[in-house]
């Protein structure tokens, strides 16, 4: 597979031109650009599994069409991905209580070359499966999990660890099978270090609330920035994932609770009451700023409604054509910073990241 550098850049100017197309009547913000490495930059990737002529392969193929592309290496993937795809392959060729019925293989990395192999079955995985998984397991020196319906079966760890230097501080991250990871490392970490340099440290007086926040991945850089942080989720493993990352980083300032958007907004505004707040006095946070990270599918109308409650909003968006910014035609809303960066690739490979301020109206916390 050829990566074409020329392509890459006319890809990322045009992003950055359409990006600006979204904000016409804006005296707009140079961007921060945060170009990815072309190679080598996913940590983590996902194949079919293709049998042809009883033989194993991976393939992939564009949204919407039907032809069929076998790979025997991804150069977009890590390192370690592109080393163990062949070698594991062939194992599981070698195998039929492993190549048979197998359906897709995933794989997930770590910038210190730890991997996760997920295999999914067609199949009930029995103890043949399992000891012929370990001997794979113990070759390779990778963590595998066999899944099949209503099955899961785990050899080594269900995670991988992710360690992550921003600034002058470094994070520890478990990062779960099952669970939305950031993709691309480099990037990552560069939007870790330009949240963390356009707040300002006056801002360690305030609160922020993060909706969406995963298993913490910007949770984490936000306790160092904020007097406290409080972070919803709805999914129970990211959730339970993001505690456990806190406690791997010692941090005491940040409160979690499993709140949809519409829920946290009943517990803002004081007309629902959730056991899943006890222990979290909700009233007694001063929400100065609120981050955002949503699904491809942008801001839904409650998060909106309590998104223009907070004065500063921090949007980090996959997906501008969603509800990217309801007030973009209002130029007396002022932009302060912008930045894009290639995280996670929408049908155009597109994401940005804003960071908004508006006015308060006197004598209510709204802004227009």
């Amino acid at each position: 597979m050829h990566i074409n550098l020329k392509n890459y850049n006319s890809a990322l100017n045009r992003k950055i031109k359409n990006f600006k197309i979204l904000l016409p009547k804006h005296d707009f913000p140079t961007p921060k650009i945060f170009p990815s490495p072309i190679k080598n930059f996913r940590m983590r990737a996902e194949f079919r599994i293709w049998h042809n002529d009883g033989v194993a392969k991976y393939a992939m193929n564009y949204p919407g069409q039907k032809k069929v592309y076998f790979l025997e290496e991804f150069p977009i993937a890590s390192l370690i991905i592109n080393k163990t795809m062949n070698p594991l392959i062939k194992m599981i060729n070698n195998c039929l209580a492993l190549k048979e019925k197998l359906f897709s293989v995933e794989f997930l990395s770590s910038g210190q070359n730890k991997i996760l192999i997920t295999l999914i079955y067609h199949k009930p995985l029995n103890n043949d499966w399992s000891l012929s998984a370990e001997r794979v397991r113990r070759e390779l020196g990778v963590s595998i999990i066999g899944r099949s319906r209503k099955k899961k079966i785990v050899l080594g760890d269900s995670f991988v660890e992710e360690n992550i230097k921003v600034k002058d501080h470094s994070f520890v991250f478990k990062q779960p099978e099952g669970c939305f990871t950031q993709p691309n490392l480099k990037i990552n970490k560069d939007i870790m270090s330009w949240l963390m340099e356009i707040i300002p440290n006056s801002a360690k007086k305030l609160d922020v609330i993060e909706l969406y926040c995963g298993i913490g991945n910007f949770t984490m850089p936000l306790s160092k920035k904020f007097k406290n942080v409080f972070a919803t989720e709805v999914s129970k493993l990211a959730l339970e994932t993001a505690k456990e990352n806190q406690k791997l980083n010692k941090i005491n300032n940040i409160k979690f609770a499993r709140l949809s958007s519409k829920e946290t907004q009943e517990a803002l505004f004081g007309t629902r009451n959730f056991r899943r707040l006890e222990g979290i006095e909700i009233k007694e946070y001063d929400f100065n700023y609120v981050v955002i990270d949503p699904p491809r599918s942008g801001l839904d109308p409650d998060t909106l409604n309590l998104v223009v409650n907070i004065k500063n909003v921090i949007y980090i968006s996959c997906n501008p054509n969603g509800y990217f910014l309801t007030s973009k035609d209002n130029p007396n809303l002022k932009l302060q910073r912008a930045g894009h960066g290639d995280i996670v690739e929408t049908p155009n490979g597109e994401i940005y990241a804003v960071h908004l301020c508006s006015r308060p109206i006197n004598g209510l916390r709204r802004s227009p």
